[in-house]
């Protein structure tokens, strides 16, 4: 999961907006006698015909249909989402936090300053269905239990892993893994018992020959006697 998370983290962000069926898009190609080309129309492909696509053409297709937004305020605003996360921290957070609980929450909060995005810990989070799947989320910190605030959907963005038993659920990666990582944990617990719990001397005994009149050095096996 550490190194699920720290690959996405190191991968560049960029904003881009989807071209319409029938937009069309300059080409920056030019002629044999450097005139611009004449524009061309562009054709949105369906993700059911990009998935049959090779890697090659789908790279291309996207292209096509994408338009890279440079100097965009997302982008910018997301090299410091907030006052404690940078990006890098931001995005780590997110995959980390999918990978390990099958569900990751971005939380934006509206400032003087424009928009801020927090990317909160699952535990922190909890969906509210009362009116609805995913309407409601109520927000608390376990390090501060009498505190929490209950924000609406649009406030809150969030991914998750789909659980095939139940369409509100998640699924985590994690959780697959359970048993193998629970035998983990139960050995390393034993061997810190077997540690602590161990026979340790710290004092040895050394015991003298018993005397006796038929051997000078005495006898070389210690005797319990009532005494």
């Amino acid at each position: 999961i550490n190194a699920l998370a720290e690959a996405a983290a190191g991968q560049p962000v960029n904003v881009g907006r989807l071209l319409s069926e029938e937009e069309e898009k300059d080409s920056e190609e030019l002629d044999k006698v450097g005139r611009p080309t004449r524009k061309r129309k562009t054709r949105k492909v369906t993700e059911y015909h990009r998935n049959k696509m090779p890697k090659w053409l789908a790279r291309k297709a996207a292209e096509e249909e994408m338009e890279i937004l440079l100097g965009h305020e997302l982008t910018k605003k997301l090299e410091k989402p907030n006052p404690i996360q940078h990006r890098w921290q931001f995005v780590y957070s997110f995959v980390a936090n999918l990978a390990l609980t099958g569900f990751s929450f971005i939380v934006m909060d509206e400032t003087e300053d424009g928009m801020d995005y927090y990317s909160l810990p699952t535990t922190w989070v909890q969906p509210d269905h009362t009116d609805g799947p995913y309407t409601k989320f109520k927000i608390s910190n376990p390090k501060a239990p009498g505190e929490s605030e209950t924000l609406d959907a649009s406030q809150v963005a969030f991914a998750y892993l789909p659980n095939p038993s139940d369409p509100l659920a998640g699924y985590a990666p994690a959780q697959s893994q359970m048993p193998a990582i629970r035998i983990d944990d139960m050995i390393q617990s034993s061997q810190v018992a077997f540690f602590q719990n161990g026979i340790f001397p710290g004092v040895i005994v050394v015991m003298g020959g018993d005397p006796h009149p038929d051997f000078p050095g005495g006898i070389k096996r210690e005797r319990l006697t009532a005494a």
